[in-house]
């Protein structure tokens, strides 16, 4: 997904080769700018750029250190979102606000 927007489908790697793979496309999305150069060409170019395959150990520590990632994320997410409704209360922010403030941080 791309700004909610499907990316790419019908995409069917081995099964023991997807979470690998996975992996990879996750932090390579974490790090992707798309700008207007950006199409479904050269999105495909790069996601066909991560290797299918690597050593056992080497397949599951990356596959590892992402899930952490991923689970930090969601923690960071979680915890900004507490911060700022506790803010919001502390200004007594009315909810006509508060979607003025958080449409302009998209």
């Amino acid at each position: 997904m791309v700004d909610g927007i499907p990316a790419t489908n019908g995409i069917f790697p081995i099964a023991a080769e997807a979470p690998f793979l996975l992996a990879q496309w996750r932090v390579l999305a974490s790090h992707l700018d798309v700008t207007d150069k950006m199409d479904g060409k050269r999105l495909s170019a790069l996601l066909k750029k991560v290797t299918p395959t690597a050593e056992a150990h080497i397949m599951a520590d990356i596959i590892a250190l992402q899930e952490a990632i991923t689970a930090t994320e969601v923690e960071i997410t979680q915890i900004e979102t507490r911060v700022n409704q506790t803010i919001y209360r502390l200004h007594a922010l009315t909810p006509a606000e508060i979607r003025m403030i958080e449409a302009d941080a998209r």
